[in-house]
């Protein structure tokens, strides 16, 4: 099993705070050179404090599913990263049309720049997404879909460069880096809206009550943990301790212990048993969904409706891997 990949790590290939200098040189030609220097350290503020968590909570939320404990062969994955350095040509003009829109609202006399700028920015951007198909062995259009879109978004921002020169940096926030944030907050927004598309079509009538649920998890748990001992809690009970005595902690405990079993074990569980632990998250983690429904408990609700699609994601690999 491959270990999950943190694509958060590849923003730095396509971080505008590498770049900006370049941009920010030209401005100290035609305006006084501290205005600049001050809207330059401004914006690099907004792109790290602002831009960069929101970046993390977006793939860690979003790409999770498609990133974690993904199967694949190195020969596959090398073909795909091969292939990808063959056609970064055709991986780099997939944007180039909203490129040159995004140009069109720069001054004449920042074009040369920035132009120059974003064909780095798009390549590094490339070189991310062959680094992504590498690591998953697939291409997955919405992972990729995900990295264009903040792309272009940071592209758009930085096209701003004149009104970013001449703006007291006090009024920055409001005027431009406000609205920036928002619109990448939309974008996510919209991908947790398709995720609420699939859990209405959960049928809930199936499940019962808290309590028959709670005894369902209980005996997966005893499944997989028929001889455990008050005095030897392993890893998970202790990781979970906080959660002892919630109506989610048995729910979080098995998840934890068979998340264990397929990080440490993997190589000896067949790809049987591997579809069957993940089925079983993908059940409880949909028992948890519509019990939160009823109950209107919303920070479970979202938690475990990630959950739900995940781990149902996770199944649909494997079984696609079995089905080869």
């Amino acid at each position: 099993m491959q270990p999950k990949p943190s694509l958060a790590s590849f923003w730095h290939k396509i971080d505008p705070t590498r770049y900006i200098g370049k941009i920010f040189k030209i401005p100290f030609e035609y305006g006084g050179e501290a205005t600049a220097k001050a809207a330059l350290a401004e914006l690099n503020k907004f792109i790290k404090s602002d831009i960069n968590p929101l970046l993390d909570d977006v793939f860690k939320k979003v790409d999770d599913v498609a990133a974690k404990n993904i199967l694949r062969s190195e020969e596959a994955a090398k073909i795909l990263m091969e292939d990808g350095k063959k056609n970064i040509l055709e991986i780099e003009n997939e944007v180039v049309e909203d490129i040159d829109q995004i140009l069109e609202i720069v001054d004449d006399k920042y074009r040369g720049a920035m132009q120059e700028t974003f064909s780095e920015i798009n390549r590094a951007r490339a070189e991310a997404l062959i680094d992504v198909r590498y690591t998953l062995g697939t291409v997955d259009r919405a992972v990729e879909a995900r990295i264009n879109q903040i792309t272009l978004e940071m592209m758009r921002l930085l096209a701003k460069v004149d009104e970013i020169v001449q703006k007291a940096p006090e009024t920055l926030y409001n005027d431009l880096f406000s609205p920036t944030l928002t619109r990448l907050e939309e974008l996510q927004q919209d991908t947790f809206n398709q995720l609420d598309e699939l859990v209405k079509k959960l049928d809930c009538s199936t499940v019962g009550t808290i309590k028959e649920v709670k005894l369902g998890i209980e005996a997966s748990v005893k499944s997989i943990r028929p001889f455990s001992l008050p005095l030897f809690p392993t890893y998970c009970e202790k990781k979970m301790g906080t959660l002892a005595g919630t109506e989610i902690y048995l729910y979080r405990l098995y998840e934890c212990e068979i998340n264990e079993i397929l990080a440490k074990r993997a190589k000896t569980l067949t790809i049987q048993q591997i579809l069957d632990n993940y089925s079983q998250l993908e059940l409880h983690a949909s028992q948890m969904v519509c019990l939160a429904k009823r109950s209107n408990a919303t920070g479970i609700m979202e938690s475990a409706q990630s959950d739900w699609a995940k781990y149902g994601m996770e199944y649909r690999r494997w079984r696609d891997y079995l089905n080869q």
